[in-house]
């Protein structure tokens, strides 16, 4: 499973077996039961909410840790 492989990467203590893909599936799954027992308006769009910060904390730990000046930079000259 990537999800497992990855923490696997990220963390080096996540390792990769039968039991860790059992208890991302089960987190994967009550969250998805959650969003869809709260209903269309609210859990949707939690969820929605959730991943767009998600999105933008990793902009911002990419945009930081790498050199910020060129990639600023890169979009000026890049830009149409």
């Amino acid at each position: 499973m990537q999800l497992n492989e990855g923490l696997n990467i990220v963390t080096g203590d996540f390792k990769v077996s039968t039991n860790n893909q059992v208890i991302i599936i089960i987190v994967v799954t009550c969250i998805a039961t959650i969003s869809v027992l709260t209903g269309i308006k609210n859990g949707i769009r939690r969820l929605a909410e959730f991943t767009f910060l998600l999105g933008n904390i990793l902009l911002l730990v990419v945009f930081f840790m790498d050199d910020w000046k060129y990639c600023l930079n890169s979009l000026v000259e890049v830009t149409f």
